[in-house]
């Protein structure tokens, strides 16, 4: 956000102020195309992991990974937040939300596979 914030100010320098319609039109447009495939995803419960798909791919968090399942309150009062780590020498930390339909079904599979998680819901 603080490099498109920077982008902004330099068009703005750039171009002037009559002309940067069109510069925000296309950082809008960029910022979409960032954060919603973050929002818009879909997930399947696998006896390996939880695998994640959206419109650039999908990947698979192995139940172990799970560290961390808490409440997502952007997404009204059914959205969840996990966070997930990968250990070394490929470590990597990152979050998946979810809103699921049958929101206590889902914890208990959460549940069932992650039991070292920490839930806070």
């Amino acid at each position: 956000m603080l490099v498109a914030s920077g982008a902004f100010v330099l068009a703005l320098y750039l171009f002037g102020p009559h002309k940067l319609h069109w510069f925000a039109s296309v950082l809008c447009l960029i910022h979409a195309a960032i954060l919603l495939p973050r929002i818009f995803n879909y997930w399947e419960l696998r006896p390996d992991g939880l695998l994640v798909r959206h419109e650039r791919g999908k990947w698979l968090i192995p139940w172990q990974e799970v560290t961390r399942v808490a409440n997502w309150p952007a997404a009204g009062p059914g959205g969840l937040q996990i966070d997930y780590a990968r250990p070394a020498p490929f470590s990597h930390r990152g979050t998946v939300y979810a809103s699921p339909g049958d929101r206590e079904g889902f914890l208990a599979e959460l549940k069932r596979h992650a039991p070292d998680a920490d839930f806070e819901v």
